[in-house]
């Protein structure tokens, strides 16, 4: 019996000690405080709306607030850079607009990228970059805006969300693809982009699908450039339904941790996160927004990552080529 106690007193000991270098102790105990969570873009953008909104209610799975914070600059590469150097521990995280984060990268603008120094914790939604105009503007329709654009080459200004950005590199393929020329005016955020739009002090620019809602009456959509219509705007063409050239792309909305995070602390995470965008809450607080809920755990979305980056590199060597 004494030899049977001490087989199994050993054997208890190992698997206490297994589970310990697993993070087993550490994932029992995470997070014993709140958690922070770095977004880019001004608040009011997508990439912000999306944040807000799951961490506004995660706690119920967590049973711990997310703290949203704001570090604005370099289209998010402040940020990313900013939480990669943080520690590996769950409690600083990373949310961005995924396209936006490959493209950066592969411009070579910015010091860290999503494979190298991140691991991703899951995806929880999508952007749509979207060509728009102000509600009083003369242009109906895209046609119209690139015959404008064609007759007096750089006389239009634009707005978009930040050099490097998803929109920006939209807008720039949309402009490379047709042979047109226009001003291009950055701007921290999409919510700033639009607000220069509602004050009419641009021609057209380019905006999430979701930075519709709410500005209806002040905004006019001309055509999304996915190959698509976008699942929440289903009324608003695709730029080549419009008559014009156009690259098919989006964004994924993506939470990621700096590298070296527990798995096991992340698999939390994105089990809680799956369980918010499943929530009557989540699901009604998107809907008002315009945003679309495309939940996929880390696997799924690094694959999606991974693909992406691919198809971005001949359209970022093409856009950088015209700016």
């Amino acid at each position: 019996m004494n030899l049977m106690n001490t087989v199994t007193k050993t054997a208890a000991a190992a698997a206490l000690a297994v589970a310990c270098v697993a993070g087993g102790p550490a994932l029992a105990e995470y997070p014993d405080k709140p958690i922070k969570v770095y977004v880019g873009f001004s608040a009011g953008g997508g990439t912000d709306t999306y944040a807000r909104t799951f961490a506004s209610l995660i706690h119920e799975q967590i049973e711990m607030p997310m703290i949203i914070v704001n570090k604005t600059g370099a289209s998010g590469a402040i940020a990313a850079k900013y939480v990669s150097k943080q520690k590996p521990d769950g409690y600083t995280l990373f949310f961005h607009s995924s396209g936006t984060f490959l493209i950066k990268a592969l411009r070579g603008e910015m010091d860290v990228n999503a494979f190298d120094h991140f691991d991703v914790v899951a995806q929880v939604g999508r952007l749509t970059p979207t060509v728009v105009v102000p509600a009083s503007s003369s242009f109906k329709t895209i046609k119209d805006l690139a015959a404008a654009a064609k007759a007096k080459p750089g006389s239009l200004r634009w707005a978009h969300s930040g050099v490097g950005s998803v929109m920006h590199t939209a807008g720039v393929a949309f402009l490379s693809r047709n042979g047109l020329k226009a001003k291009a005016v950055p701007f921290k955020g999409g919510s700033k982009a639009r607000g220069a739009m509602v004050a009419n002090k641009v021609q057209f620019g380019i905006l999430g699908a979701q930075q519709l809602s709410g500005f209806e009456s002040e905004l006019r959509p001309l055509g999304v450039s996915t190959d698509t219509r976008d699942v929440m705007k289903p009324k608003i063409p695709t730029l080549k339904e419009g008559g014009v050239d156009s690259i098919n792309i989006s964004s994924p909305m993506v939470l990621y941790a700096p590298k070296g995070t527990p798995k096991a602390i992340r698999e939390k995470l994105s089990k809680a996160i799956e369980a918010v965008t499943k929530s009557k809450g989540f699901k009604r607080m998107l809907k008002k927004a315009g945003l679309p809920i495309v939940y996929q755990d880390a696997g799924m979305a690094s694959k999606g990552l991974m693909a992406l980056n691919e198809d971005l590199k001949p359209i970022v060597a093409e856009t950088m080529k015209k700016k």
